[in-house]
């Protein structure tokens, strides 16, 4: 009878939390782990693991056959990574600290499964950073391309034959996206997207072609791209680069043909 006294829901949620009973995630932050495999005697690695509610949900997921190595190269950051990981008492997760585009090679076979859920502008993240469009301009996604590239392209090389490699960002930027698939299945043509469906959320498909924008948002011709801060060719979505003579036409037409398989969620719908 009568009311739970003042600030007993969110102490208690603080309790359950820091005991490890729960783990407060949004879906989106969910899915690469759901979506990534579904068997458990396996070796994982998350490539860019801190905080670590990623790395804890896999790890709780592969246990206790599976092995994920956690790695985080920022020193401020592993914290936070240790801290989760102790919190959950997952003794089925390594913790390392490298670059992640210098990781170096296991032994063979290599790891069954990656995630590289890399470093982005975060623009997708409005619900708890609601001022991220304030500091936003277009170069800013180009500035984080090259090194989600070499991520994510390390990440590949590492992979045993038949592995699975999950790429996300919390980006609605396609030059972090679609742009970045699109060099890594150049740079490793062994690669190729699958088809990947979650019953009970809303997901739709990658984009095949976006504009080069200005510092203002203003749609750039690609070919009065000179000039642009942090610019490459490879931020042209692949049906410009055909028509302006970039790159084999035939690979082109390969990587643009699978753009489909890639996944956006947008916040409206779940």
């Amino acid at each position: 009878r009568g009311k739970a006294p003042e600030g007993l829901p969110q102490r208690l949620m603080a309790l359950l939390h820091e005991t490890g009973r729960i783990t407060r995630q949004e879906a989106a932050s969910m899915l690469p782990v759901r979506l990534l495999t579904a068997e458990q005697n396996i070796l994982a690695l998350d490539m860019c693991a801190a905080p670590g509610s990623k790395t804890t949900q896999l790890g709780e997921r592969l246990h206790p056959e599976g092995v994920v190595v956690a790695n985080e190269p920022v020193s401020g950051r592993l914290n936070m990574l240790v801290s989760n990981k102790s919190r959950l008492g997952l003794a089925n997760i390594v913790v390392t600290q490298h670059d992640g585009r210098h990781f170096g090679r296991l032994p063979p076979p290599g790891f069954d499964a990656v995630i590289a859920d890399v470093p982005c502008t975060g623009t997708a993240t409005t619900r708890k950073n609601r001022d991220v469009w304030w500091d936003w301009t277009p170069k800013e996604g180009r500035k984080m391309f090259r090194m989600q590239v070499e991520i994510t392209a390390r990440g590949a090389s590492l992979l045993v034959p038949g592995g699975h490699l999950m790429y996300s960002t919390c980006s609605l930027d396609p030059v972090e996206n679609e742009a970045v698939v699109a060099e890594v299945l150049r740079r490793c043509p062994y690669l190729e997207l699958v088809p990947l469906e979650l019953e009970g959320i809303a997901l739709h498909q990658g984009l095949t072609s976006w504009p080069v924008l200005d510092e203002s948002g203003t749609p750039v011709p690609p070919q009065e791209t000179d000039g642009l801060p942090f610019f490459s060719q490879a931020h042209l979505a692949p049906n410009e680069r055909m028509a302006m003579g970039i790159g084999a036409k035939e690979q082109e037409q390969a990587i643009v043909a699978q753009f489909p398989l890639c996944l956006r969620l947008w916040h409206e719908d779940n």
